[in-house]
This record gives C-alpha cells, structure tokens and sequence, in this order.
C-alpha cells in the first residue's frame, strides 16, 4: 500500500513540474537589427506567446520587416546576447 502511494506522489509531482513551463515572447521589429527587441508577457504555452507576439508585430506594422520568437521556460541571463537564456526557442518569420 505504502508503494503505491510512493509512486502516485511521485505522478503527482512529475505533472506538476510540467505545468510550470512558461513562454515568453520576443518581438523584433526590423530582422536586421536583432539586437532591438521588445519582450512581451509571459504565457502558459506557446499557442498564446505565439498569438501575443504576433499582435504587436501587426500594432507596430512590422510584419515585412520583423519576426517574433517565443521562448520556452526563459530566465535574464549577462551571458545571453539578448539577456535571456530559453531551453527552446521558435522563430516564426
């Protein structure tokens, strides 16, 4: 009895840790100056990063001349060129 509740903890956890994952978004204005970007909120999965990002590019008129990015579970990072480090990250042109 004792070994079953052990391993339905230890289910329990696992799934919890998953639902910590975060995505956050990155707007890029002009694909030629990577440097300048604007972070947007942080999301509970990537379908709304996606989403979000794509709305600021739309508002700021950019979608010939800029890209989006989200990034998964990112943290500030020095050693980062943009100051993010993410475990993944997709780039949607």
């Amino acid at each position: 009895m004792k070994f079953i509740i052990i391993i339905i903890i230890i289910l329990l956890s696992g799934l919890t840790a998953c639902s910590n994952n975060h995505w956050d978004g990155f707007v890029f204005l002009d694909k030629n100056k990577p440097e300048i970007f604007e972070k947007t909120k942080t999301y509970s999965n990537y379908e709304n990063c996606r989403s979000g990002a794509w709305t600021l590019l739309l508002e700021a008129n950019a979608v010939d001349t800029g890209y989006i990015e989200c990034g998964l579970n990112c943290s500030e990072s020095l050693a980062a060129k943009t100051g993010y480090s993410c475990e993944e990250i997709i780039r949607n042109r």
